[in-house]
């Protein structure tokens, strides 16, 4: 029986068994092109077999391939399909992720699982939530670089100004105008004691906001949370809040009007940004330690210093593939020529940074700098 699941990493990764087994297959959330995906599998499955004869015997082999064909058969799982199929397996386990972001296809045997392409899809497709708010009611919601929606009834309880203040409400706030919008907000213009009441409302209105997104949502979504509200909210809920996954950027912008796409749409601009800013500021640290001996962009120097548990942080070229191993006595790459039956070095050397407590980004090539596939920066 196959794992879907959404944990990174997953135990199967620390799995001794060799060989192993990394299947990518792009897939289609739509008819009719979602119907060519699982003959897209099966082909990458006969190249797996293929490869695991060379390898092993044929009850060997056999373990294998029901685990994967089991995959295959499934047919309520191509149906809800998303737009890639990460399969990993080593005989006795098979776990799958659906991704959001294309993957390449790829079926590789080897000594150790090839994760790259998954570590760069889940990397750009960081999850994160969005709290839509006004001044009487809010809404919430999960998303990533392709996908929003608005987290169930039965994860969180959404409660309006009126409900939550129930007979402490003010006489100002009942009296609060609704006007248009998608969210069906309102507008107050006053002074005097009924505005100080409003704005008193208002506060225990965020308060109420802030600890029910604190105890219901994060102890299940531990991700940041974006504020989407009108200028005159964002200070005063951010003073009150105690959220420490608040996103200091928010969407300056009225939830009451803003459609579910352009809420998607600006919210995924503050992730990017800083996506990027971090790549590039990478690289560029990258280029003013070289004299000194604290960066590298060759491979075999950060192979060696990765053994040495000096790499700090490293990115490393999605489309980047080297045939070969990492031998760990002697601090040097062993290549090999028999695509598939191998590991990919870069997977090992991620497996090395990471047993030291290195940070590993997996990019897309046209981030870094022409001509290079891999940038680390060192310790000491």
């Amino acid at each position: 029986m196959f794992e879907i699941t959404n944990r990174f990493p997953h135990p199967i990764f620390s799995s001794s068994k060799i060989p192993v087994v990394s299947i990518y297959c792009p897939t289609h959330m739509t008819s009719p092109d979602n119907k060519q995906d699982v003959l897209v599998y099966k082909n990458l499955l006969k190249e797996v077999e293929d490869k695991l004869n060379l390898i092993l015997t044929k009850k060997e082999v056999n373990q294998f391939m029901i685990g994967l064909d089991e995959l295959r058969q499934d047919k309520d799982f191509w149906m809800n399909a998303l737009r890639g199929l990460c399969v990993f397996c080593d005989g006795s386990k098979v776990v799958v992720y659906k991704t959001h972001l294309n993957v390449p296809s790829l079926a590789i045997v080897s000594d150790s699982f090839h994760t790259k392409p998954l570590r760069r899809v889940l990397q750009q497709s960081e999850q994160y939530l969005i709290l839509g708010l006004t001044r009487t009611h809010f809404d919430i919601f999960l998303a990533n670089q392709t996908h929003i929606e608005p987290l169930s009834e039965e994860t969180i309880t959404r409660k309006n100004l009126k409900e939550v203040l129930g007979d402490q409400i003010s006489s100002g706030s009942l009296t609060f105008g609704s006007y248009g919008g998608a969210s069906k907000g309102g507008m107050y213009h006053g002074h005097g004691d009924k505005s100080a009441e409003i704005d008193l409302d208002t506060q225990k209105y965020f308060k109420y906001v802030d600890e029910t997104i604190i105890n219901q949502v994060h102890k299940y979504w531990p991700f940041p949370l974006v504020l989407c509200a009108l200028d005159e909210y964002q200070p005063l809920f951010r003073t009150l809040s105690k959220n420490s996954y608040l996103h200091e950027i928010g969407v300056h912008k009225s939830f009451e009007s803003i459609s579910l796409k352009s809420l998607h749409q600006e919210s995924w601009k503050i992730f990017e940004t800083q996506y990027a800013h971090t790549i590039q500021a990478l690289i560029e640290q990258s280029h003013s330690l070289l004299n000194q001996g604290l960066s590298s962009h060759n491979l075999k120097d950060i192979v060696k210093a990765a053994v040495e548990g000096r790499v700090k942080e490293i990115c490393i070229s999605a489309s980047a593939m080297v045939y070969g191993e990492i031998d760990v006595e002697s601090k040097q790459i062993i290549f090999r020529e028999q695509e598939g039956l191998f590991d990919d070095v870069y997977d090992d050397l991620i497996d090395l940074v990471e047993n030291f407590q290195g940070k590993v980004w997996i990019v897309d090539s046209h981030r870094l700098p022409e001509g290079i596939d891999v940038v680390a920066l060192y310790r000491y």
